[in-house]
């Protein structure tokens, strides 16, 4: 079997749960790797009842940090020959980026071809 898989750059926070080996909100959250709200806050988007999210693509230790687990999770572990990137295009357009002085506005058509060109 060729496993193919879905990713998208989103990690939910699922503090709390206890069925979960490595909570990856936790530490890019602690870390600051999320894209940032008007009170430098990671940003978090609600979808139902989870809450998530997103990587910093501006930030070069978040692009590590995330290829990273890409690598390890998707390709070693997991042993994906491919994947489907998604949901990128979701991205807020009022939020602050840590190495990007241009509107977010400007960057929020970018954030998908960030995501695609990481993956």
């Amino acid at each position: 079997m060729r496993p193919l898989v879905y990713m998208n750059p989103y990690f939910a926070n699922l503090t709390g749960n206890s069925e979960i080996r490595t909570n990856y909100f936790e530490e890019a959250d602690s870390k600051g790797l999320f894209v940032k709200n008007s009170t430098d806050q990671s940003y978090l988007i609600n979808s139902l009842s989870i809450k998530f999210g997103m990587i910093d693509f501006t930030n070069p230790e978040a692009r590590e940090w995330a290829k990273n687990i890409i690598k390890k999770n998707m390709i070693e572990e997991a042993g994906a020959v491919g994947w489907m990137c998604d949901f990128a295009e979701y991205t807020p357009m009022k939020v602050r980026y840590a190495n990007f002085n241009e509107s977010s506005y400007t960057y929020h058509n970018r954030y998908p071809y960030e995501w695609a060109k990481l993956t």
